[in-house]
C-alpha cells in the first residue's frame, strides 16, 4: 500500500502546479503505521520525524492491526 500511495503522489505531483505532499502527509504516515512489522518500530519513526498524527491517533491506527497486542500498543511511550 505504501508503494502505491507514493506512486499516486508522484503522479499527481507531476501533473499539478502546486505541491501536494503536505496534503498526503497524514495518509502516508497512516500507511507507514499499517506496514510496521512490530509495534515498537513506531518509536523509530515517531522520534525521527515531525508527525502530523498525534499519539492517540497513532495508537488508534495501530489497534486496527489484529496481529498487534493491545497491551503492547498501550505501553508505547509517544
Amino acid at each position: 500500500m505504501d508503494k502505491e500511495l507514493r506512486f499516486l503522489l508522484s503522479y499527481l505531483t507531476s501533473i499539478s502546479s502546486s505541491p501536494l505532499r503536505d496534503y498526503f502527509t497524514r495518509l502516508l504516515q497512516i500507511s507507514t503505521l499499517l506496514n510496521l512489522d512490530k509495534v515498537d518500530e513506531v518509536t523509530f519513526y515517531w522520534t525521527n520525524s515531525s508527525w502530523r498524527l498525534n499519539a492517540n491517533e497513532v495508537k488508534r491506527i495501530l489497534s486496527l492491526r489484529v496481529d498487534f497486542m493491545v497491551n503492547d500498543i498501550r505501553r508505547l511511550q509517544l
